[in-house]
């Protein structure tokens, strides 16, 4: 599998054409795969940067049938739509707090803690070890703009491995998770936002 982080690595890397600072973009469908079926030995997340106003019309990529987790915290702050001043601290919160989960998603209750669903973590050695700054994170929007952002601005934070889902929940350019038929759901804030409360 350490193939198919490599070959993730290089196909993303080749659709960053302006070589931005981040690892590149990657179509829903092979995030999504390789969340599915990672056993490299980098963990995954997907962080979903919309608005909580648009997890609640749309829904969320529906994760429960991978070993990787979701986190939803916003780039851009509802309604001004000013950068979240948070969203440093927010993702680290959400990253320290994730632990690779083998069959079901795990969830992040208002931060304080995580409520783990899988029998099986304690046999895999990356539940020991967390998240780390060396593990996947996919970053996803509404089309791709704002989780472009965010991906370079994690990789700024010192993350290595940042990437931009292209086309976004609904799509823009690419076809977007919806419209690649990938699993979603509709959001329960309880299950996934991330705070300092």
């Amino acid at each position: 599998m350490a193939d198919a982080f490599a070959q993730l690595l290089a196909s993303a890397s080749e659709r960053n054409l302006r070589s931005l600072p981040y690892s590149g973009d990657v179509l829903a469908s092979e995030a999504f795969e390789f969340c599915k079926n990672n056993n490299s030995q980098n963990n995954a997340l997907i962080i979903d940067v919309r608005t909580k106003q648009e997890w609640q019309k749309t829904g969320v990529p529906d994760l429960a049938n991978t070993v990787s987790e979701l986190l939803t915290i916003s780039w851009l702050t509802f309604p001004n739509f000013a950068i979240n001043q948070n969203f440093a601290s927010e993702l680290a919160i959400g990253i320290q707090k994730a632990t690779y989960s083998e069959v079901v998603t795990p969830c992040l209750t208002r931060g304080l803690g995580l409520q783990v669903q899988s029998e099986n973590l304690a046999q895999d050695p990356r539940a020991e070890a967390g998240m780390t700054r060396s593990d996947v994170l996919f970053f996803l929007c509404k089309s791709g703009g704002r989780s472009l952002d965010a991906a370079i601005f994690a990789k700024s934070l010192g993350y290595e491995y940042t990437f931009n889902i292209a086309g976004g929940f609904e799509g823009g350019e690419v076809a977007g998770w919806k419209e690649q038929s990938l699993p979603y759901k509709q959001y329960v804030a309880e299950e996934y936002e991330v705070s300092h409360a």
